[in-house]
């Protein structure tokens, strides 16, 4: 991995833990148990995908530039599948709340969208 993935990528992912702790904390603390375990599972779920996301996109750029925004949405629409697979496997479980799972996986999406985008803007590397 070179140095602007990395920075790229501690730059989305220590805000997008943060938040996902956060959001965590307060389901654990409004919901109990099983909202503790939603929102760490929704807060690895989304740190995975676009960690791994953005590692793919980034090696496919570094080797051939003229597939970049299709390898792009490879992987975007392979990430919505996954997710929608997890959702359809979870929905059912009873050892975590879905609610928190949920809201900890959108506020986690929006960290990180917001952090990839100002570590861009700052680096000025697309």
């Amino acid at each position: 991995m070179s140095n602007p993935d990395a920075v790229a990528i501690r730059g989305a992912a220590i805000p997008t833990a943060t938040v996902g702790i956060l959001a965590t904390v307060v389901g654990g603390v409004t919901k109990g148990a099983p909202a503790v375990v939603g929102g760490l599972l929704g807060t690895a779920v989304v740190l995975a995908f676009f960690i791994i996301g953005q590692l793919v996109v980034s090696r496919v750029l570094s080797s051939n530039p003229q597939v970049g925004m299709t390898a792009a949405l490879l992987v975007y629409v392979l990430q919505i599948l996954a997710l929608l697979v997890l959702l359809l496997v979870l929905r059912e479980a009873t050892w975590l709340d879905p609610k928190v799972f949920a809201f900890t996986v959108l506020l986690c999406t929006l960290a990180w969208t917001l952090s990839s985008v100002v570590v861009f803007n700052r680096t000025r590397r697309l």
